[in-house]
């Protein structure tokens, strides 16, 4: 491990996942970690291939640590930067040794018939839901997101009118 800050979550059976750098000679550094004591296993990292997605590799500096989660069952949501897409993050969800994607920037979000634009905020519940926000339009075009990782609903969309205020 390099000495940059790593950030984590643990669950309450002692399962972690966390985020770090490794020293290297090349610059694929950041990482992304889950485990026990004596049992962890790298997720992904910078420049490695991406789960669920054949061909397309992890971009630089590609985990928003703030935003990766563990719930009590060790599921994960992470959010991640792609290499060479434009937009570039996407969030998956799932046990770690196998995430698979539940949103990606140029796709086409439940509910609006426009493409997510930017995610970001992601979180998961203790029944494998997970929750986030997205741009559509533009970085003021936004709407909340949640639901089982492959059947996403929206929940709100900015400009919309709010349920029980007249």
């Amino acid at each position: 491990f390099d000495t940059g800050e790593n950030r984590l979550t643990i669950n309450p059976s002692g399962t972690v996942i966390f985020t770090g750098e490794v020293d290297s000679d090349n610059s694929n550094d950041s990482c992304l970690w889950s485990g026990t004591p004596g049992n962890v296993q790298l997720i992904g990292r910078e420049d490695g291939p991406l789960p669920d997605l054949a061909g397309e590799f992890f971009g630089n500096s590609p985990f928003f640590s703030s935003d990766t989660r563990m719930n009590g069952a060790g599921n994960t949501v992470f959010r991640c930067t792609r290499k060479g897409t434009q937009p570039s993050n996407g969030i998956w969800s799932g046990a770690p040794d196998d995430p698979k994607v539940a949103a990606l920037t140029g796709t086409l979000a439940p509910d609006v018939n426009l493409n997510y634009r930017d995610i970001s905020k992601n979180t998961l519940s203790q029944t494998n839901r997970i929750a986030f926000y997205s741009s559509l339009n533009s970085s003021a075009d936004k709407a909340l997101f949640a639901g089982p990782p492959d059947n996403l609903k929206k929940v709100f969309r900015y400009g919309e009118p709010c349920q029980g205020i007249p």
